[in-house]
């Protein structure tokens, strides 16, 4: 998680907490997070949480990986 770029160096884009986007049907959290970690789907940091609840993710991006679509 300390690879990710921080929300405020990145602030373009409709982002999610990780655990909302999985929630709304974007994949159980496991595989969504290893996606993450992969660099399959963008995502971000909030340097204002602490956690996975830190890990934003890009609708765009989500809406690329074929689970989601």
């Amino acid at each position: 998680m300390t690879e990710l770029p921080t929300r405020d160096e990145m602030a373009t884009g409709k982002f999610h907490q990780i655990t909302y986007a999985c929630q709304r049907g974007a994949g159980c959290f496991d595989e969504l997070f290893n996606d993450v970690i992969d660099g399959r789907v963008q995502a971000l940091c909030r340097s204002d949480k602490i956690g996975i609840g830190a890990i934003v993710v890009d609708n765009r991006s989500l809406a690329s990986i074929e689970k989601f679509a």
